[in-house]
């Protein structure tokens, strides 16, 4: 599976990025997404700086996620 967004900023500038999925988004990479963002609130919880409500795991991990998601097989690139 490959996402591909495009994002344009306040000022007119635009980037374009991917994030690729090597395997089965329906059950493989979905199961490998949940255990990735598991271990970000187990073992980097202290990193991941938010306050309280209800977040998504892209929004509260942000970075700390995509890197466990390259880290295991996932490409996420800027093309633009």
């Amino acid at each position: 599976m490959k996402v591909s967004t495009l994002g344009t900023g306040d000022k007119g500038g635009s980037t374009k990025i991917e994030f690729y999925f090597p395997t089965d988004p329906g059950y493989r990479d979905t199961a490998r997404m949940l255990v990735e963002s598991g271990l970000v609130l187990a073992l980097q919880l202290k990193d991941v700086g938010v306050g309280g409500g209800v977040y998504t795991p892209a929004a509260c991990q942000g970075t700390l996620l995509t890197k466990r998601l390259t880290d295991t097989g996932s490409s996420f690139t800027v093309l633009k």
